[in-house]
């Protein structure tokens, strides 16, 4: 007990793990602690705070001044960006390049989360984006993106309903049970916490595969997951949140380095959604030598680095300055 004792104080001291990031709401299903701060380990290395509105960047509250332009970002990991600080995230580039652009105050939030898919953007714009009256919701997604899983039980679902979409915010009894009896361990125990995630991944990758990593002599080649959907067809229920997002506040964003597909453009082009492409941004610093997923420091492979949020940001100014401005005109 000593021993664990010791143990704990010095992971909690030195964060080479951290307490749960979540907790299940009501509102929103399965989120970010408020408050809570954290330093992250990962491909990069970042120290931050999810806000008091429990999102990752600044506490920008819902009420909204109208003087301000306000723009949420939806995505998953990659917008969510735990992998740098906010100072070096594309959002903070964004902001500081749009204001200065427009000469006006411009508001970026960050609403990205790991894992999130197009249902579950657009189940969190319709419960909890919303209330902060954006100007504009960036959807950034992959080809992906288009099938929705909600395979988390503790997550908002979406479903077709008399040819309407209803966002179902009603989670099983027996996981919010279960929760329940656990959140106490995993949201004050670094170790608990660890042992919790290393059982999740050991479930879903095998415990041999990741003891022996390289090693291991019945590795699997590893899939795509843009490429892995290309032959298969769009679902109705994808179809039914691109007819329902709002033409004049939504922009969808390709984020990957590898274009969308063209029956996933047609469904965007069909709804009269404006569109960006980030293909050619993140091929341009490949063609210059540049990795935007290769973390020197790690020597690993993962996210955008601090090289792609720069491009990225940079780009992402670029072009909404030049739709916000040809909308206004």
């Amino acid at each position: 007990m000593l021993t664990l004792l010791i143990m704990e104080l010095f992971i909690k001291s030195t964060h080479i793990v951290e307490q749960s990031y979540n907790d299940v709401y009501e509102d929103i299903g399965r989120g970010r602690r408020a408050g809570m701060f954290y330093i992250m380990f990962n491909e990069g290395f970042s120290i931050g705070q999810f806000n008091q509105h429990r999102y990752l960047g600044p506490n920008y509250a819902p009420a909204k001044d109208s003087s301000v332009l306000r723009i949420a970002l939806l995505g998953d990991s990659y917008v969510e960006g735990f992998q740098v600080f906010d100072r070096h995230h594309f959002r903070a580039i964004l902001e500081k390049q749009l204001s200065e652009k427009l000469k006006h105050k411009v508001e970026i939030l960050n609403f990205g989360r790991s894992g999130f898919d197009i249902g579950d953007m657009y189940a969190y714009n319709q419960t909890f984006v919303k209330e902060f009256s954006p100007d504009y919701s960036l959807f950034f997604v992959s080809n992906a993106d288009f099938y929705p899983q909600f395979t988390d039980p503790l997550r908002l679902k979406v479903r077709v309903d008399n040819d309407s979409l209803m966002v179902e915010k009603g989670y099983p009894e027996s996981y919010i049970q279960l929760y329940d009896k656990t959140k106490i361990f995993i949201q004050h125990s670094n170790i608990l916490n660890m042992l919790n995630n290393d059982k999740k991944t050991i479930k879903s990758q095998g415990f041999l595969p990741l003891m022996l990593e390289k090693f291991y002599p019945f590795g699997q080649e590893e899939i795509d997951s843009s490429h892995y959907f290309f032959n298969t067809q769009i679902p109705d229920i994808t179809k039914k949140i691109f007819e329902s997002l709002d033409v004049c506040k939504t922009i969808v964003v390709n984020r990957d380095a590898i274009p969308l597909q063209v029956q996933k453009m047609a469904l965007v082009e069909n709804n009269q959604l404006l569109f960006i492409n980030l293909t050619d941004t993140l091929n341009v610093l490949i063609e210059n030598g540049i990795d935007p997923h290769y973390w020197k420091a790690t020597n690993k492979h993962g996210h955008w680095n601090h090289e792609a949020h720069k491009a990225v940001g940079a780009f992402l100014a670029e072009k909404l300055s030049a739709i916000i401005e040809n909308k206004e005109n």
